[in-house]
């Protein structure tokens, strides 16, 4: 019987590890099949053009879609598949999070080629977010946890040179337990003068390099494993996009975190790589924005309309994605601009939002 058995776990074992290895086959083959698809579309559209003029933001977009397929092929270790990044505006979740396309370098969080937009003038958001707004605090039940969680984050734009460069800081806590914090070094210019384009458009180019950090505080169950592993872990990443202006219509696409990084304090822990496109429309009372958002870690997608409509000087803002509703508004009094966002996430139970207030000065 003993025998038996012990031939039985081997034979498991092995059939374990063809199914592994099948597995990991099949992975090799679509990382590669991505690649290869990237790779077609940039020398698709890096060709000379053989009869009319073709925009040079068909290769941009194609060199996005290629930096987005390298750390989903190269990096050999696992996503976090739970993964906040701070930083976003107030403007841009009043709008389901969209805005990559958009023409305002508050959103420039999701595409650093916004940042562009200040090339002429000096600018400084933040932005403060308070999460599940009205959940109730079940005082009650034992080792209930009350979900106090907060962001804030802040950035400044300025022009140096032909160039538009910026920093921000971001962060996002769960109070006595957890805290996460990114900074941000921005780069961006128009290539207005550097290859052809009409009187009437013009292309951003955008970078950011940032650091993210994460924070545990530790407590009487957790205090021995994170005196161990430590409680602390930083990692550095970067976002690449191109935005395409062509007077009241925008185009953008950024690739988020394209830089491979390991954000893991037990094991190897990737930050999930993400695309996010989007367009966008002013019109002359109101403006409209399409961004879809697809994060390779999950293989999930999201889909973001939204509408803003300025009436009785104040622009009214609403969005709808996959698994939230939002809405909000914009005031502005000449340089100050004070936007409100609500986000309720429809997906989840309970009579909770959150609120987000943000403040932008010209300068």
């Amino acid at each position: 019987m003993r025998g038996q058995r012990t031939e039985w776990q081997s034979t498991s074992a092995q059939e374990h590890k063809c199914t592994r290895a099948a597995e990991n086959r099949e992975q090799e083959r679509e990382n590669r099949g991505l690649v290869a698809r990237g790779s077609w579309l940039v020398a698709h559209f890096l060709q000379p053009p053989s009869t009319s003029h073709q925009s040079p933001i068909y290769p941009l977009f194609a060199i996005c879609y290629l930096l987005f397929t390298i750390p989903y092929t190269l990096s050999p270790i696992p996503y976090l598949y739970a993964f906040y990044e701070p930083g976003i505006s107030a403007n841009a979740l009043s709008r389901a999070s969209g805005g990559s396309g958009g023409l305002s370098s508050k959103n420039a969080w999701l595409n650093p080629a916004l940042a562009g937009l200040s090339e002429k003038v000096v600018e400084v958001h933040t932005n403060y977010r308070k999460f599940f707004l009205g959940m109730p605090y079940e005082k009650d039940i034992p080792g209930y946890i009350a979900p106090d969680i907060s962001e804030k984050n802040v950035s400044l734009f300025v022009p140096v040179e032909g160039l538009s460069g910026g920093v921000s800081f971001s962060d996002v806590s769960l109070t006595n337990t957890y805290s996460q914090s990114v900074y941000a070094l921005y780069l961006a210019k128009s290539l207005k003068d550097v290859i052809y384009t009409t009187d009437f458009e013009d292309i951003y180019l955008g970078l950011s390099l940032k650091y993210v950090s994460i924070s545990y505080e530790p407590d009487e169950y957790t205090r021995e494993f994170f005196a161990k592993y430590s409680s602390n872990k930083g990692a550095l990443t970067g976002d690449f996009g191109v935005l395409y202006k062509r007077d009241s219509f925008g185009a953008g696409v950024s690739v988020k975190n394209f830089i491979p990084s390991n954000i893991g304090i037990y094991e190897n822990v990737g930050i999930p790589a993400k695309i996010l496109m989007g367009v966008s429309k002013k019109m002359s009372n109101f403006n409209i924005q399409l961004d879809a958002l697809f994060d390779n870690s999950r293989r999930n997608y999201d889909i973001m309309p939204s509408i803003e409509l300025h009436l009785f000087k104040v622009s009214w803002r609403a969005g709808l994605g996959l698994s939230k509703i939002t809405t909000g508004f914009g005031i502005s009094w000449g340089d100050l601009d004070m936007d409100f966002a609500f986000v309720y996430p429809y997906r989840m139970e309970g009579n909770f939002l959150d609120a987000v207030v943000g403040l932008s000065y010209r300068m």
